[in-house]
């Protein structure tokens, strides 16, 4: 894997066996302004995805939640106007996230997928219990 990134909230690597952009929750608290900046670079490995995906396919992401911090209702709301938009200009199709079903995750994980479906962006999801679960997902549904 390639990482991409490392700050404060999250590590984002690139992963090209699958492939998919990986992020992972840290563990760390965070300010607003940490979030927005991995969110940031985020987007830019998602755009360094699709630039090595040649064809047209849908990407797909692993978001590992097992370190979850609370997402502020305002931060949340922030993805879903600013970062989903440019996701799915990017490419993005299919979301696999790892969730151990803890309070923190769970809460992440409800409010995005209600986010997404009010704003009709439409991203296949799946939840799993580890990124091996999840990488094997996403190569079936990615490579089609």
């Amino acid at each position: 894997m390639q990482l991409i990134y490392e700050g404060n909230v999250a590590r984002i690597s690139l992963d090209e066996t699958v492939p998919c952009l990986v992020y992972q929750w840290v563990g760390r608290a965070g300010s607003r302004a940490d979030f927005r900046e991995a969110m940031a670079h985020w987007l830019s490995g998602l755009y360094t995805l699709r630039a090595r995906v040649s064809d047209h396919r849908p990407l797909g992401v692993l978001v590992n939640n097992m370190q979850a911090r609370f997402i502020d209702p305002a931060d949340q709301e922030w993805i879903t106007e600013n970062i989903n938009p440019r996701q799915l200009e990017a490419g993005l199709g299919f979301v696999a996230i790892v969730d151990d079903g803890s309070q923190e995750s769970t809460r992440n994980v409800a409010e995005w997928k209600m986010r997404v479906e009010m704003a009709h962006q439409p991203f296949v999801s799946a939840i799993f219990r580890n990124e091996e679960e999840a990488r094997s997902w996403l190569r079936e549904v990615v490579r089609g």
